[in-house]
């Protein structure tokens, strides 16, 4: 026989990391203990499939458990045990039941016979799982006593490992070498594991030198012979011992070992393969590998697999009656995972068809349970806060976020953040739980704290930074978040990769984004370019997880010309989403229906959309329902009501509109401290809102915020702020500063709008005379194409007399600016001498670039004589260029010189042929 592969590396669990926590320096030399230690590696080269020992088929039940009331059963105790072990584990033929199998085990260890020390054991545990009933850690402790002074093996085992976990007080640490000393002794070699690592931390003294590398030796001799004996459940716990070290090759080395136990048939074995295909962890990803692992498992009895499967049918969009009664037999077993997917089954996560009332019958049954999932828990705080399938109850939500805060995990801390955040909780609480989440190790708000840090620049988080922490564990959110900041920083390829990136992984509105990006791009839109388009286009919309939020982006980008021809594409998507009671998709559908409506009276229909959908927390429902005409006072009031929620909650049109009482304004300035504001229009009608009320300090600072927080996102942001700045009112005197400021950053980040309104300000006269300044920034404005920047330009040379202006403008038409040409062309074509010529010049040259306004300027000049000489045949064929290059109006002109013989001969029938021409371009006759 083959013996070990044996290396030294080092192990650290996660009891002896508490252990050793706060020893200082002497962590380092524990840390270099464990690495000194040998352990097993890899499985032996043994013949499995000969030696191995399948797990045992439960046999039916001995006895109708569920109407026993405690007294003597007419079976063996034997039987009784077995029976107990089967509402332990439970199953598809047997439902889970701790309550009742720790009952059974309470009648046979009150008989007292030999044959109840597995019994005690067994019991004991139960005494610590809150799913049985009350914890009882001082009697779990004695029973565990009694069943090792026995010589029961595994008592001792479960004895000192629950010793070394503190899970049982009235016991000191340094009574569990005594008890996995016991088990090593009788041959468990997770027991030998367990002490050469805590002798090895340092967590408790050796008793002898070289203690640790001595029980390392001897888990080794006892596993070897564990396995040539047939026991291969064994090698599961080695796995697990192999993950719990968080080894960089951990993982990998703990599926060999989970092999041997799952091609045995151990279902916990099976579990874990299931896990590690699923999640990647230790093997490639490999969703195929991972539904057969939980296939087999639930046939070897897994509960865990039931909910599992359930899972993964409806995520890839597959929601028959058989995953149905998966999740209907993981619910009876009590298995929490079982709880969560039947959740977001009926919230419509999977199929965009929701059953609230369903929702909350899965809900409040699943809250029943000491073991409910957190994040079950938080879809019930959120239906509680959001009125899905109950009144909306805020007290409610609070009691039920605070169970899951009283968690104490870090995820538990991360679903509290988020809360106190949607709730209007206070933002500074909410970033106090994100990040002690965050440091803690939870993966669910990196994101989140990287939009406070968008939203926030004072608190110091760096958003980039944050979003490439979450991609680089492969969280889609991230990698599209990322996209979009590339895609502001103008590199277009590097926000691509970030986008497919992110597809690949599911997330579906970054599917629609590359779709529409591949269709907008020349290089990509091919043939294969628009294939890949399609299927992206196909994927986003199919049904599971995430189909909603992939339909509606759908539906946005066709609305917005994105994805091609809409033609009602995007209504048959929304009116796809009218079962999933989605807020947006309620939204969404409120305003097709209004828009569709003419103008008639909202139907019942729609509006029920819109309230639910606002009292989920939708501002634009809110604001929906405030525009509503109002039929009486009590309606008139309602919506004024929902207009300052709306506001509130920091919706920036419901904001701009507000009524300027006091009392209002007060309310609205209190609730925005609140919540978590990232949008610059906002931010804006916030300082306005405190200029309305005197308070000229607090509106400052907001625009400061607003300023920091726009100056670090993409120029057009930077511009808007300006321009909302700009719009006040009141207004402050140093509002024209501020907004020059801004403009300044976004024109010299290259946004040309930005280069054109900062030369409209200086031109204005708001900050001075800034004359020279304004010439030249409407220069780089023509420059970057703003086309309007060339009459202004115009306008200021004060027909030649400003010679800044004229050089400006010269200098633009220099570059090829036909606008520039034609306008400079204009100027100087109605002066004298030489330049008339160059104006004529310039105004043919702005014709020959297929400027047709250039071509009619100078079909004007030649009739009116201005070059110097009238010549209608040189106007007229110019009006024919300018006709047939397709302006209505020349089409117009020309049909009447060919009718008129104007420097044409004169030919009726094809001015017939023009004037029809002209008709049929719009141009009225």
């Amino acid at each position: 026989m083959q013996g070990f592969r044996i290396r030294r590396f080092g192990l650290m669990l996660a009891t002896v990391v508490l252990a050793t926590a706060g020893l200082g320096d002497r962590s380092h030399a524990a840390t270099a203990a464990l690495e000194a230690l040998p352990y097993p590696v890899s499985p032996p080269a043994l013949d499995y499939g000969r030696i191995c020992r399948k797990p045992e088929t439960p046999a039916p039940l001995s006895f109708e458990w569920y109407g026993w009331t405690g007294g003597p059963v007419p079976v063996s105790q034997q039987q009784v045990f077995a029976d107990a072990i089967r509402f332990i584990d439970g199953g598809s033929e047997v439902a889970r039941d701790m309550p009742l199998a720790r009952r059974m085990l309470e009648m046979l260890v009150s008989q007292g016979t030999g044959g109840t020390l597995e019994a005690r054991r067994r019991l004991a545990l139960l005494l610590l799982d809150d799913r049985a009933g009350p914890e009882d850690p001082k009697r779990a402790a004695s029973l565990l006593v009694e069943a090792t002074a026995s010589q029961e093996t595994d008592a001792a085992l479960s004895l000192g490992r629950l010793i070394a976990r503190g899970e049982l007080p009235d016991l000191p640490l340094s009574d569990a070498p005594r008890y996995l000393g016991i088990a090593a002794g009788f041959g468990e070699p997770m027991a030998a594991l367990e002490l050469s690592t805590l002798y090895a931390s340092g967590a408790l003294p050796a008793p002898f030198e070289g203690a640790a590398a001595h029980f390392a030796n001897l888990a080794t001799i006892n596993l070897q012979t564990a396995l040539a004996s047939g026991n291969c459940a064994v090698a599961a716990e080695v796995g697990q011992f192999l993950l719990d070290k968080k080894l960089p090759d951990g993982p990998a080395r703990a599926i060999a070992w989970f092999e041997v136990a799952a091609k045995a048939g151990h279902r916990n074995a099976l579990e874990k393969l299931a896990r590690a295909y699923s999640a990647g962890r230790g093997v490639e990803a490999d969703p195929a590998a991972a539904r057969r692992y939980w296939a087999q498992a639930v046939d070897a009895g897994s509960v865990t697999g039931l909910a599992a499967l359930a899972e993964q049918d409806l995520t890839s969009g597959l929601d028959t009656d058989d995953v149905r009664r998966r999740l209907q037999l993981g619910m009876a077993n009590g298995e929490p995972n079982a709880f969560l997917i039947a959740a977001r089954l009926h919230r419509g996560d999977f199929n965009a068809t929701a059953d609230f009332t369903a929702l909350q019958e899965v809900l409040q049954q699943a809250a029943t349970r000491p073991d409910v999932s957190i994040f079950t828990l938080d879809i019930l705080g959120n239906a509680m806060l959001s009125g899905q399938g109950t009144k909306p109850d805020p007290q409610k939500a609070k009691a039920v976020y605070e169970r899951v805060l009283a968690a104490g995990t870090p995820d538990a801390e991360a679903i509290y953040g988020r809360y106190l955040l949607k709730s209007g909780g206070g933002v500074e609480p909410a970033i106090a739980h994100l990040q002690k989440a965050e440091t803690a190790g939870s993966t669910l708000v990196t994101t989140t704290l990287a939009d406070i840090a968008a939203c926030r620049p004072d608190t110091g988080l760096d958003q980039p930074a944050l979003l490439r922490k979450a991609a680089s564990v492969g969280n889609p959110l991230a990698l599209r978040k990322l996209a979009r900041l590339a895609m502001d920083a103008g590199d277009k390829a590097q926000a691509a990769t970030l986008f497919e990136q992110a597809a690949s992984l599911g997330d579906r509105i970054a599917m629609v984004e590359r779709a529409a990006a591949i269709l907008g791009d020349g290089k990509d839109a091919g043939k294969s370019g628009a294939k890949a388009a399609a299927n992206l286009i196909e994927a986003a919309g199919a049904p599971g997880d995430g189909m909603v939020a992939g339909r509606l982006a759908l539906a946005q980008a066709l609305r917005n010309g994105r994805l091609g021809e809409d033609a009602g594409r995007s209504a048959d998507l929304l009116q796809s989403l009218s079962a999933s009671l989605d807020p947006a998709a309620d939204v969404e559908l409120a305003r097709l229906r209004l828009k569709s409506g003419n103008g008639s009276p909202i139907d019942g229909e729609t509006r029920e959309r819109l309230q639910r959908a606002a009292n989920a927390g939708n501002t634009d429902a809110m604001v929906m329902l405030a525009h509503l005409p109002a039929t009486d006072e009590a309606a008139a009031a309602e919506a004024a009501e929902w207009l300052v929620r709306a506001a509130e909650r920091g919706n920036a049109e419901a904001l701009s509109a507000l009524p300027t009482d006091p009392a209002v304004l007060n309310r609205v300035t209190t609730g925005l401290e609140t919540v978590l504001l990232c949008d610059i229009d906002t931010l804006a009608q916030k300082a306005r809102l405190h200029r309305l009320l005197g308070d000229e300090k607090t509106a400052a600072a907001v625009l400061t915020t607003a300023e920091h927080v726009a100056t670090a996102r993409a120029p057009r942001q930077i511009f808007a702020l300006a321009q909302a700045v700009l719009g006040l009112s009141p207004a402050a005197p140093d509002d024209a500063e501020r907004a020059a400021r801004l403009l300044l950053k976004s024109a010299e980040a290259g946004y040309g709008k930005a280069t054109l309104a900062l030369a409209r300000l200086y031109d204005g006269g708001k900050l001075g005379n800034r004359h020279a300044e304004a010439i030249d920034w409407y220069r780089r404005a023509a420059m970057a194409d703003e086309q309007t920047a060339v009459p202004e330009l115009a306008r200021l040379s004060n027909g030649g007399a400003d010679a800044e202006a004229l050089k400006a403008l010269k200098s633009v038409a220099e570059a090829g600016n036909v606008t520039a040409l034609r306008s400079l062309g204009m100027l100087l074509a109605t002066q004298s001498g030489a330049d008339r010529d160059e104006g004529i010049h310039l105004l043919e040259e702005a014709a020959a670039r297929k400027d047709v306004a250039a071509m009619k300027i100078l079909a004007r000049f030649h009739a009116s004589g201005i070059d110097g000489q009238v010549s209608a045949a040189k106007s007229t064929s110019w009006t024919r260029m300018a006709a047939e290059q397709g302006d209505p109006e020349a089409m117009f002109q020309y049909a009447i010189a060919l009718d008129l013989g104007f420097g044409v001969e004169s030919d009726p029938k094809s001015a017939k042929t023009w004037h029809q021409k002209a008709l049929e371009n719009g141009f009225v006759q």
